[in-house]
């Protein structure tokens, strides 16, 4: 009982000091009633890097948080579908005339956009020295040099709520891990990264009464 007492408690610290290292900060339109913005189109991410599977999987990410919150939303193929047949460009969700016609064509009241600046994962090999001791019994252990490889992740995000009626922007977030930073906890991976600063920038994001 005590043992499973003590994992848990380190599972609690490990979450604890991952959401830690998670930077983020998020701005709501003060004044915004989101019961008006039950169906969202979560459209695809930019990328500066060109990573389209990093952009599909933010904007999944986003759209589970937003489900788990009680929006409903559109089919992601379904809204990628219209965005080429109607030659939208990420630049175009914020003029109020194509954010009208997109919200018309897609039958929604707002859209989830962002970008994706860093989705990385490093690994570098390393040595360092462990210095020689004398155990107890009076044995000498002398000093050796110890490999291994040092993982670390930088993952950076961006996103926005935009009305469709008028392109105003009702939610703004944005959060990374830091440059470079270590692994938040054992068998970490990007995805599990990027999770952690959705679902952290999306705190501010009221939860809607079904």
């Amino acid at each position: 009982m005590r043992v499973r007492q003590l994992g848990l408690m380190c599972l609690f610290l490990m979450v604890a000091f991952a959401i830690g290292c998670v930077s983020t900060q998020s701005f709501v339109k003060p004044g915004i009633d989101f019961s008006k913005y039950k169906m969202i189109a979560v459209v695809s991410f930019d990328s500066v890097m060109g990573n389209v599977a990093a952009q599909n999987e933010i904007a999944d990410l986003f759209g589970m948080e937003l489900l788990r919150r009680g929006f409903n939303l559109i089919e992601r193929t379904q809204v990628d579908k219209v965005l080429n047949e109607q030659g939208f460009q990420a630049s175009d969700y914020t003029t109020p005339e194509n954010a009208a016609k997109l919200g018309k064509i897609l039958n929604v009241q707002a859209i989830i956009a962002g970008n994706v600046s860093a989705y990385e994962k490093t690994v570098e090999h390393k040595k360092s020295y462990v210095e020689g001791y004398t155990d107890k019994n009076g044995k000498y252990h002398p000093g050796h040099y110890q490999e291994y490889d040092e993982t670390k992740y930088n993952v950076a995000i961006t996103a926005k709520i935009i009305d469709t009626t008028d392109a105003s922007i009702l939610w703004t977030g944005a959060g990374s891990t830091g440059l470079f930073a270590m692994p938040l906890f054992a068998g970490a991976s990007l995805q599990a990264h990027a999770g952690l600063i959705v679902k952290k920038i999306c705190g501010t994001i009221p939860t809607l009464r079904r």
